[in-house]
């Protein structure tokens, strides 16, 4: 039963009445979309369908009753991923997710796997890391963003002054360090608790 729910439309959703039984969601990231046929009910519920009330409030300020064709239709919009139920494993319940929201939705409407587990899936990897040149820094300046906090870096290289011109994270300051000195320390600006491991010593 899920009268007692709070349901929300997602905020990477956009709704569209088309005809006066026919509505049109368009997923905003994956740029698709389709068209429901609906009653003229179902469309004075959805704009209500804030995170603010409960499906029965809802009703009752409606006129509406709770049925199952009503059950079935609100399943059907968490199922194609429109709405979700507020405070039910929702990301504005931690901190720690909070920053990675936007990503949380790309997880969401790619893969079939819950989007919590798959940022921490991602933020507990461990990313080896050969050469921290343009590329190989790039690729790690990327992933800490992601929130990835566990970085191996291999490069024996020192950075140098024809160095700072294509990497912007590099500066003057840092010219004769080691590079994998140098990326780690700008990745722990971007998020205090990564950490990095570095080999820098050829056999």
């Amino acid at each position: 039963n899920l009268k007692n729910k709070i349901f929300k439309i997602k905020n990477s959703v956009d709704i569209y009445k088309i005809e006066n039984d026919i509505i049109y969601f368009y997923f905003i990231n994956s740029r698709k979309g389709f068209n429901v046929e609906v009653s003229e009910e179902i469309i004075k519920l959805l704009p209500m369908l804030d995170g603010k009330r409960n499906l029965k409030e809802i009703l009752l300020e409606l006129g509406m009753e709770y049925n199952t064709n009503l059950e079935n239709f609100m399943r059907y919009l968490l199922e194609k991923k429109i709405i979700f139920i507020e405070n039910e494993n929702n990301i504005e319940d931690s901190n720690e997710f909070r920053r990675f929201d936007r990503q949380l939705i790309f997880f969401d409407e790619y893969f079939s796997q819950d989007k919590i587990l798959n940022q921490k899936k991602l933020s507990e990897s461990t990313f080896l890391i050969f050469g921290t040149g343009a590329i190989g820094s790039g690729f790690a300046i990327n992933l800490a963003m992601m929130g990835v906090k566990k970085f191996v870096f291999i490069d024996k290289g020192i950075l140098k002054e024809s160095d700072i011109s294509r990497h912007y994270y590099y500066s003057s300051e840092s010219i004769g360090d080691f590079k994998v000195d140098v990326l780690s320390k700008y990745l722990k600006k971007i998020n205090s608790d990564i950490s990095c491991k570095v080999y820098k010593d050829i056999l």
